[in-house]
């Protein structure tokens, strides 16, 4: 009959999902695991005490790193004995292994000390080092040449 038409069976259904992958369900989504929100608290807490402590790190992404993966390394079993305690491990580590430990996700990435430095210091200005109204300054003059360029207006160039 021509009205007629059957509803798909489950299987058809699940061939369906095989045959067009992007139509994914919410389910499907990588969504953080707890654990993960867990480590970025923890990494947050310990970049803040940081910066409290220690204010030449205010200002030095590269300086805070190295002092974030010297303490996280040193709570890694792998290296408790193979660490002298009196030398820093950053500066006794091979270079392969400190790969191996950020490819493996044991040690932070740099970029999430970063932001999360820079997030810091955007909510509590008393973590903010003697650089950052230098160059939130120099931003604004950045911004008005911008703005006042002839290449800022609709047509370009004169």
């Amino acid at each position: 009959m021509l009205g007629e038409f059957n509803l798909p069976t489950r299987e058809q259904k699940m061939l369906h999902d095989q045959q067009n992958p992007k139509q994914r369900k919410w389910e499907d989504f990588d969504l953080p695991s707890k654990q993960n929100i867990t480590n970025f608290l923890n990494i947050r807490v310990e970049i803040k005490d940081y910066l409290e402590r220690f204010p030449h790190l205010k200002d030095d992404d590269v300086a805070l790193m190295g002092t974030l993966w010297e303490s996280q390394i040193k709570k890694l079993n792998d290296f408790k004995t193979w660490q002298n305690p009196n030398e820093a491990i950053l500066k006794t580590i091979p270079a392969y292994l400190l790969m191996d430990l950020l490819l493996k996700k044991r040690i932070s990435n740099p970029e999430t000390i970063r932001r999360t430095r820079q997030k810091l210091q955007q909510e509590w200005p008393h973590l903010r080092g003697s650089k950052w109204e230098a160059r939130h300054q120099h931003s604004k003059v950045v911004k008005d040449i911008i703005i006042n360029s002839p290449e800022f207006y609709p047509g370009g160039t004169p």
